[in-house]
């Protein structure tokens, strides 16, 4: 991890290691845009609030909490 103008920057390995994927997910994630990240040089680095956005689905905080409380019942097949 490195600090960057106060921003934690994390690189591909660092990022397979709190996601528990491989580089070439995180790779592909990167390409795909679903994981925000920025070159410098030649190694990607992604953010701290970049790994949070994408773990929680891009919810922030305030949604976070209040989740319980917006869930929609999914019918079961007895009630169909």
């Amino acid at each position: 991890m490195r600090e960057i103008l106060g921003v934690k920057m994390y690189n591909v390995k660092e990022v397979t290691e709190i996601l528990g994927v491989t580089t070439q997910t995180v790779r592909l994630y990167i390409k795909q845009r679903k994981l925000k990240a920025v070159r410098i040089g030649k190694p990607w680095f992604i953010s701290e609030e970049a790994i949070k956005f994408y773990i929680t689905g891009g919810l922030s905080g305030s949604e976070e909490t209040g989740l319980e409380n917006n869930k929609k019942s999914v019918p079961t097949k007895k009630e169909k």
